[in-house]
């Protein structure tokens, strides 16, 4: 039997299991039945994952999928919770579900109390036709098999999920991803590896394209992390003509979609006659575009706030600038478009970008044009000084990005049509965190420490975010839980450059920490880095598949002056110590200024973001060699009362 007609039977029978539900036990999914090379160091094993995509024409399809799982034990019991989003363009005509033992005999089916309908976004969504539906089944009693099927409509669609032959580091038996469409249409699709191709048949009216994997083993967590975009094979698919709430349009090209996307938006940039009059006096002091902007984005960050509003075109069309001006809320979109219509006011230029936010493997693929975004910025293009605008935060300086977007693709919305353009990526220099230090040291062991912290880029991000919505109780707790200090009391806190453009956040505090030093017979034993000491060892000798991916790439700076206590003089100190690797640099030194301090200085550079995977044993040995430095201890030695 060739390869394609087995494909054939396979696809004939799993419509089948499809259509005729769960009238009978599938002693298939005997745990017995599961080879032991795939049996190896699971904890769960995917024994079938189908999905299978019918496009009927520019507007109307149907999604079907089937998984089936083997659970070992509870820690991989998720594998028993499937979230289904629907709304007027997705409706889910179909979900059923069951629970099988060891066997392969059914133990349940799944019931209406087992379903959950919800919104589909956090507390702070205001409108409301995305929801979702949370199907939950779970046993007591291991090892145990879970299935899902489900169908859903789809009346209007811009594009598919990715199809992955493997979702997690769990072993798959066998996955298929199967795409039907008339005969006459071309499939545009999209595949992370050239080796893998699809099958093609065609049938009466149909053609169809069918991708499978099987027997995938076992991968260690160490070697993928949560990438495993990196490392299995992954389809995208997409449609040239389509229509979607009445809007049709064409993704062959970047520019085509940026088109339809600009029809959306077109004319919603029109701001109330007195919303002008309110923000034209602010601008008086405004000496160059650079200024006007700055209080523009000072304005749009302390007269609005960010809500999730998914409404209307399927949530790609945003709200006009008027309703945005009047109610002083919005989405991405609304605020985008609204600190857009701010800008044209005042005579400057901006496009709404479409961006993936996040921490993803593709954020676009250059050469096969789709909608896969999930998030809106905005652009102000010049010649020599190029500014984005994250309109969401009311924390973010001017032209900072944050670290989900950057070095991100992103798609500008022109009048001209799409723009494929790459968001900028901060250095290490830009995202710093200096932090200098008074120790005085006392002989019980205890220390009184005043600090000054300064925070830059993205460092400063995170941390002022948390001080600008949390009470001073809130902030003391934040503070502490930044550093290892179990027995470490907050005398004083204060803090400034909390406005939004400030581009440096500072914190001064002085602290007691008790049991700072341990004391030995006559023998004070301290470790000089108090609040930066790395703990953190990645695990060795292990193939990596995937890179290391830091949120950003950072620089942090150490200084710290320690007063010896009364009748203690040094015994010993820790050598100096220079780690240097592909990515990064960390320095440590100690020094004795006199008789009565010493001065401690680390600094620790990781110059990439991304740390390819051959570095990997590289990135091992950086980090085991910095854990040993920063244990790093000052002997004193008691000398008598004189």
């Amino acid at each position: 039997m060739s390869m394609k007609q087995l494909s054939h039977i396979i696809a004939v029978a799993s419509l089948f299991v499809f259509s005729c539900g769960y009238s009978k036990d599938h002693p298939e999914y005997d745990v017995a039945n599961i080879a032991p090379a795939l049996r190896e160091n699971a904890d769960a094993v995917v024994r079938q994952q189908i999905t299978q995509i019918e496009i009927i024409n520019e507007k109307e399809a149907s999604i079907k999928e089937r998984y089936v799982v083997t659970i070992f034990n509870s820690k991989e019991k998720n594998w028993g919770v499937l979230v289904l989003g629907y709304d007027k363009s997705r409706i889910i005509e179909e979900l059923d579900g069951a629970i099988y033992n060891s066997e392969g005999v059914k133990i349940r089916s799944l019931k209406s109390s087992d379903i959950e309908d919800r919104s589909a976004f956090s507390y702070y969504n205001l409108y409301e036709d995305s929801r979702k539906k949370i199907a939950s089944l779970y046993n007591d009693q291991y090892p145990y098999t879970v299935e899902f099927t489900y169908e859903i409509k789809l009346n209007g669609y811009l594009g598919f999920s990715p199809w992955l032959a493997r979702t997690s580091e769990q072993p798959v038996e066998y996955s298929r991803f199967e795409v039907q469409l008339p005969k006459g249409k071309t499939l545009r699709y999209w595949c992370s590896k050239d080796s893998v191709s699809p099958s093609v048949r065609e049938e009466k009216k149909y053609i169809y394209y069918t991708w499978e994997a099987r027997s995938l083993p076992y991968i260690s967590k160490d070697a993928l992390n949560d990438d495993v975009e990196d490392f299995t094979a992954v389809v995208r698919i997409a449609p040239d003509d389509f229509e979607y709430e009445g809007y049709r349009g064409n993704m062959s090209t970047w520019q085509n979609i940026g088109l339809w996307n600009y029809n959306l938006w077109k004319g919603r940039d029109v701001l109330p006659d007195d919303s002008w009059k309110e923000v034209s006096p602010l601008l008086g002091k405004a000496q160059s575009r650079r200024d006007t902007i700055q209080i523009l984005y000072r304005y749009l960050q302390t007269t609005t706030r960010y809500v999730s509003v998914q409404w209307g075109i399927g949530g790609h069309q945003p709200f006009d600038a008027s309703y945005v001006y009047k109610n002083k809320y919005g989405d991405c979109k609304a605020l985008s478009n609204f600190m857009i219509a701010l800008l044209k006011k005042a005579g400057i230029t901006a496009y709404p970008a479409a961006i993936r936010s996040g921490n993803y493997r593709y954020t676009a693929i250059p050469d096969f044009p789709c909608e896969m975004f999930n998030h809106m910025i905005v652009c102000v293009p010049s010649s020599t000084d190029t500014l984005w605008l994250e309109c969401t935060s009311s924390t973010l300086p001017m032209g900072t990005l944050g670290a989900g977007n950057e070095d991100h693709y992103a798609l500008l919305i022109t009048p001209e049509g799409g723009k494929l353009v790459k968001t900028p990526c901060s250095s290490y220099l830009e995202n710093k965190q200096v932090r200098i230090a008074k120790v005085n040291l006392l002989a019980t062991g205890d220390s009184e420490v005043s600090t000054t912290i300064q925070y830059t880029g993205n460092q400063l991000v995170n941390i002022r975010s948390n001080f600008h919505y949390s009470s001073q109780k809130e902030q003391q707790e934040f503070f502490l839980s930044q550093f290892n200090l179990p027995h470490a009391a907050i005398n004083s806190l204060s803090f400034y450059g909390m406005e939004p453009e400030s581009t440096q956040f500072v914190i001064t505090t002085t602290l007691t920490l008790h049991k700072a030093a341990s004391r030995s017979g006559d023998r004070l034993f301290f470790r000089p880095n108090i609040f930066e000491q790395e703990t953190y060892t990645p695990k060795s000798n292990i193939q990596r598949l995937s890179p290391i991916r830091l949120h950003y790439a950072y620089l942090d700076v150490d200084s710290c002056i320690i007063s010896l206590p009364p009748y203690f003089t040094i015994e010993s100190l820790p050598k100096e110590i220079l780690i240097e690797a592909p990515f990064g640099k960390y320095y440590t030194k100690t020094v004795s200024l006199n008789d009565i301090s010493i001065l401690y200085v680390r600094k620790k550079e990781m110059r990439e973001r991304v740390i390819p995977a051959d570095q990997y044993e590289d990135y091992c040995k950086f980090y085991r060699e910095i854990v040993k430095a920063d244990r790093a201890q000052i002997v004193l030695k008691w000398q008598g009362f004189k």
